[in-house]
């Protein structure tokens, strides 16, 4: 019995020091474009299908198909930062919350969303060409 109580002491103290030392990356800087358009607003769904056309694993997204992708109301564009390049890869979660932090935080307005630590990458929203979204 002492060593079952033991065992729990122990995965709860890794539990909460694990639930502690996780810290989610946010973008660290935000381009919004505020033009006032008559085109469709941009659709947050829209951006996420436009980003999953991209060649990926759970984590990685590669530039196979180009580093361009668009349906709907949304076109995602991927570059290294403050350059025309697109990376060779790139996480996929940074993306992901850049996606949706730079959507936030611009209104849905076209906005690119500068992420990373090190090699940071530049996701850029901007208005998409209206095919449609594969489902």
């Amino acid at each position: 019995m002492i060593e079952l109580k033991q065992f729990t002491l122990l995965f709860v103290v890794s539990l909460m020091s694990a639930s502690f030392s996780i810290v989610q990356l946010l973008p660290s800087h935000y381009n919004c474009n505020n033009v006032k358009s008559s085109r469709s607003p941009i659709i947050r769904e829209d951006c996420r299908d436009s980003l999953n056309l991209f060649s990926s694993s759970n984590i990685t997204l590669t530039f196979k198909n180009g580093y361009t992708q668009s349906c709907g109301t949304c076109r995602v564009t991927i570059l290294k930062s403050k350059t025309l390049v697109p990376p060779s890869t790139a996480p996929k979660s940074w993306a992901v919350t850049a996606l949706h932090q730079g959507y936030d935080h611009c209104n849905g307005n076209p906005v690119t969303a500068t992420i990373g630590d090190g090699e940071k990458i530049d996701v850029l929203l901007a208005y998409g060409n209206g095919s449609t979204c594969a489902q």
